[in-house]
């Protein structure tokens, strides 16, 4: 609602094409729109300590399966749990979901009752808000980073997966292929069983998996440092002379 009272502005930057179009469509002026990508820092959650009861929890022998952002609709955790129950009734009982991220009511305790009539309780966990300690912990302690999201402009948590390693699975919607190029596993279609196939294929195929890590690998080089700087360079930069 605001946007539109915006568009007089010098230069407008999203940090996708997919957020820049969003703008575009809100009245700002192709010419003085572009993109700057977001440039995490590494070393604010590869360094440092984890959270020692978290740890204990993530390292019981299951297989942790990750999401980490808001509850809220646009992120469809619903649909993360309706795969988890697939794959834990079919491909591995020994599995479990964490959510990390803040949670917003009502839409949480749908979710909730959705988790008990599949009598998951004490398979998917719930963590809430979630400092440093507890994210860097879940990161480093699960198996694959989910995403069903329909609506991202970036999805910070998809490079955060590719700094620790984690195999990415995420759904085809917003800037989410457009953030992960070439990189991580992406499905157009939430079809349960499918997705289970290709992670149980990842899971047991070393060299696989090694391929998909050494490509979110490569794939973080178009945000790092100097990549973030030319593109400020060519946008900011550019307008200021």
């Amino acid at each position: 609602e605001l946007l539109p009272r915006l568009t007089g502005c010098d230069l407008a930057l999203g940090v996708s094409d997919f957020n820049r179009r969003e703008l575009v469509e809100a009245g700002f002026p192709e010419e003085r729109t572009g993109i700057l990508p977001i440039n995490p820092p590494e070393e604010r959650l590869l360094e440092g300590k984890e959270d020692p009861r978290l740890r204990r929890m993530l390292e019981d022998g299951l297989v942790n399966l990750l999401y980490v952002g808001r509850i809220v609709p646009n992120k469809c955790v619903e649909d993360l749990i309706g795969f988890f129950g697939y794959y834990h009734r079919v491909v591995d009982s020994r599995s479990r979901l964490v959510l990390a991220g803040r949670i917003f009511s009502p839409y949480a305790s749908r979710l909730w009752r959705m988790v008990e009539e599949m009598g998951l309780q004490r398979r998917v966990v719930f963590l809430g808000k979630v400092d440093d300690r507890k994210l860097r912990t879940c990161f480093r302690r699960s198996h694959f980073y989910l995403s069903m999201s329909e609506h991202e402009g970036f999805c910070v948590p998809l490079l955060e997966a590719f700094q620790f390693d984690l195999p990415v699975f995420a759904y085809a919607a917003g800037a989410v292929p457009e953030t992960l190029g070439d990189a991580g596993v992406l499905f157009a279609e939430k079809d349960y069983p499918l997705v289970a196939e290709l992670l149980e294929n990842v899971r047991g195929d070393s060299m696989l998996r090694q391929r998909i890590i050494e490509a979110q690998r490569r794939r973080l080089g178009d945000f790092g440092w100097e990549a973030f700087l030319e593109r400020f360079e060519s946008t900011v930069g550019a307008m200021l002379r």
